[in-house]
C-alpha cells in the first residue's frame, strides 16, 4: 500500500493527515529519550537502577501558523553498568496505554563512552561522554500495531558542582517505522537535552531532564499544497535513581 493509502481520511484528518504522523504524535515516534545519566561513566564495578516518570508533548506543523500539541505520559525503569571508568552499559524499559484508545511499549540497550574524564583526585569540573542507544518501540494504534525501530547517538557534557552535575546533551537520532499494509518510513530527528543529577545522601539521586527533539517531515498527506512540515516533541522526566 502506498503512504497515501494509510492516510487518515473523513473528521480524523483535520487532526493528523497520514499514518506515519499519527505514529509520531501519539507517545512520540522516537520512544522515550529520557534515563541517558550523567556525562561522567560509572566507575569499574558500578552499578545505576533507576525509574522515572515522563511527560510528552508532541505538536504537528499543519500550514504556516498553527501545530496540534498531543500529549503522552509514560513510566520507566533503567539499570546501568560500568564495564570500565571509560565504558557505560545498560538498558530502559518504559510504556504506558490506555485502554480502547493507544498504547506504547519500547525498550533500548544502552552504551556510553568516557571522552573527557578527569581523575577524581583532580579537580575535575567537566566531563564529556558520547555512546549509542538502540531502541525498539511498538506503538498500539488502531488496527495494527506501529513498530519502531531507533538509534541515538548523544552527546554529554556535564559540569560538577559538588555530588552534583548539570549534563547538556545535543543528540541525532534515526528511526524505522514499519507496519502491516503501511509503507516503511526513515525519519531523522536532531535535538537536545538538559538535565541535572541531584545527589541526596551517597547513593540516592534525583534527575529532572527535558529533551526536545524536532524531525522536518512532511505531513501533507495527499496534498503538496498544504505547505504542513514538521514535528517537534518534547520530553519532561524526572528520573530516580540508586547508585550502587
Amino acid at each position: 500500500m502506498s503512504r497515501r493509502g494509510w492516510c487518515f481520511r473523513g473528521r480524523r484528518a483535520q487532526f493528523l493527515s497520514c499514518g506515519v504522523a499519527a505514529a509520531a504524535l501519539l507517545p512520540s515516534a522516537c520512544g522515550s529519550q529520557i534515563g541517558m545519566g550523567r556525562a561522567r561513566t560509572l566507575d569499574r564495578g558500578r552499578l545505576v537502577l533507576g525509574a522515572s516518570s515522563e511527560l510528552d508533548v508532541a505538536s504537528a506543523g499543519q500550514g504556516e501558523d498553527q501545530s496540534i500539541p498531543v500529549p503522552w505520559a509514560q513510566v520507566g525503569v533503567a539499570a546501568h553498568y560500568g564495564l570500565h571508568d571509560r565504558v557505560e552499559i545498560g538498558g530502559r524499559v518504559w510504556g504506558f496505554g490506555l485502554p480502547n484508545v493507544a498504547a506504547s511499549y519500547g525498550a533500548a540497550v544502552d552504551s556510553k563512552f568516557g571522552v573527557y574524564r578527569p581523575d577524581p583526585t583532580q579537580k575535575r569540573l567537566w566531563n564529556v561522554a558520547t555512546g549509542l542507544s538502540l531502541s525498539y518501540q511498538q506503538i498500539l494504534y488502531a488496527d495494527a500495531p506501529q513498530h519502531i525501530f531507533g538509534g541515538t547517538i548523544p552527546l554529554l557534557v556535564g559540569y560538577d558542582f559538588g555530588p552534583h552535575e548539570l549534563v547538556f546533551g545535543p543528540r541525532g537520532a534515526a528511526f524505522i517505522s514499519t507496519s502491516y499494509g503501511q509503507e516503511t518510513v526513515i525519519t531523522v530527528w536532531p535535538g537536545a537535552s538538559v538535565g541535572v543529577a541531584i545527589a541526596i545522601g551517597k547513593t540516592f539521586e534525583l534527575f529532572p531532564e527535558m529533551v526536545l527533539l524536532y524531525s522536518p517531515i512532511s505531513l501533507n498527506g495527499e496534498s503538496s499544497s498544504e505547505g504542513r512540515t514538521g514535528v517537534a516533541v518534547l520530553q519532561l522526566g524526572l528520573g530516580a535513581n540508586l547508585r550502587l
